[in-house]
């Protein structure tokens, strides 16, 4: 018992002192078990509300259209409510689920930014890490009592995570399942099989991205883990000759994306998924929306306008989260690179050019996730789409790869700027004492 109130207690603090990490990681995890719930849970459901309808009304439930909104019309519908046999009525809403697909697809893409966003945020931590192991080394903590500490908090995140989301999809999925209100029973939350499927990747997601550098850091010598922190980048001296006759801010985002080539990798295909999600956004409203006529009625159809409310909501879920995305790599790459960054200013570089560098070593990899995740979201409404397709104008679709780079480049000159502002020798002197 006194080891688990040692282990709480320690998580807690941690907890304490680093919020803002804490915050985005829920965040980021929530949205994409609130999608995958949604997707996953959701196949089927309208034929089972419907089916439950007809079995509590012993027949086909009717939708009555009136013509207008006046006091005649009115009148009439509520003396059809209180006809012989009507069992419960309730307005018509222009609402439909159609494509699990959807929400599936957009579940995926939000936990590949969700686990992007952990990455990043467990190897920004690394040093910190490193020296809270070297400290409960010191104290004589065990292996086994570290290794519960470091993967107890960010496991017990993604849990709490988890729960939120499955909360947000039990809310959101009665207004998803139904075509309209009629139906008398809103029983379409997340299902078993939902709660098993999100769960698993919380805890997957917990566990990998927390796993490895909790080894490397049990691995690491007591006095190094102490004094140096966290393992030093990779090195590259080819790098010198082929950067030298680069602009300045250039060369600099090359040589930070070659020390940490892996987190390049990832923030290119987390720009590919966002990017994937607007190119098929800009497909699904560039169809026109169908009307039926129904005597003097006319109805849109329901199904093209939930489409675009179901698609629209996760390209928005995946801007958000590719936003924090952006901040937390931005922020973890000019923590990382303060002591060679003040180097290189008192070799003579301007701040803005080191502000400039920073934004760079974002929108390298940006570049390549952007171009290629607009044609793969256009691929994937042409495949998994209505058979009839409207191509949205070409300035549509190109222009998304622009506008990504424009906010990359707005987004990341904040944290890069902020990061410009320790005087030199206060950092020179904090990495080297």
């Amino acid at each position: 018992m006194g080891r688990l109130i040692l282990v709480g207690r320690l998580v807690l603090g941690d907890l304490r002192r680093h919020p803002a990490a804490a915050v985005i990681m829920v965040v980021s995890i929530a949205v994409a078990a609130t999608m995958l719930s949604l997707g996953v849970s959701l196949s089927g459901a309208s034929e089972r509300l419907y089916l439950q309808t007809r079995e509590a009304t012993a027949g086909p439930d009717v939708v009555t259209l009136g013509e207008g909104a006046g006091a005649d019309t009115t009148r009439t519908l509520k003396a059809l409510a209180d006809a012989p046999g009507v069992a419960a009525t309730s307005p018509v809403r222009s609402q439909y689920f159609t494509e699990i697909t959807v929400l599936v697809v957009g579940g995926w893409l939000l936990a590949l930014l969700a686990v992007i966003g952990m990455t990043t945020l467990t190897a920004g931590r690394a040093a910190q890490q490193v020296r809270r192991v070297g400290l409960l080394k010191a104290v004589g903590a065990t292996p086994g009592v570290i290794l519960a500490v470091l993967l107890l908090e960010h496991v017990g995140l993604a849990l709490l995570a988890d729960l939120i989301g499955l909360g947000v999809a039990r809310l959101l999925a009665p207004e998803l399942v139904r075509p309209s209100a009629s139906f008398l029973t809103t029983g379409a939350g997340p299902t078993g099989r939902a709660v098993l499927v999100t769960t698993m990747a919380a805890l997957l997601v917990g566990v990998l991205t927390t796993l490895r550098p909790t080894l490397r850091a049990l691995r690491t010598e007591t006095v190094k883990a102490l004094t140096v922190g966290g393992r030093p980048p990779a090195y590259h001296p080819w790098l010198t000759p082929v950067t030298a006759l680069l602009p300045v801010p250039v060369m600099l985002g090359i040589r930070l994306i070659a020390r940490r080539p892996g987190r390049a990798v990832l923030h290119a295909f987390g720009t590919a998924g966002t990017a994937t999600a607007l190119g098929a956004l800009a497909m699904v409203f560039a169809r026109p929306l169908e009307h039926w006529n129904l005597g003097p009625a006319t109805v849109t159809d329901l199904i093209d306008t939930q489409v675009r409310h179901v698609t629209l909501g996760i390209a928005v879920a995946l801007v958000v989260v590719a936003v924090i995305n952006t901040l937390t790599i931005t922020w973890t790459t000019a923590a990382e690179a303060r002591a060679s960054m003040a180097v290189t200013q008192a070799l003579g570089a301007t701040p803005g050019q080191i502000t400039a560098g920073l934004s760079a070593a974002q929108l390298l990899p940006t570049l390549p996730g952007a171009f290629a995740g607009v044609p793969v979201g256009v691929g994937l409404y042409l495949l998994l789409g209505p058979p009839t397709v409207v191509m949205p104008p070409l300035w549509r679709v190109a222009g998304i790869p622009v506008v990504i780079l424009a906010v990359t480049a707005a987004l990341t000159a904040v944290p890069a700027r902020l990061s410009t502002r320790r005087p030199i020798a206060d950092t020179l002197s904090l990495e080297t004492a």
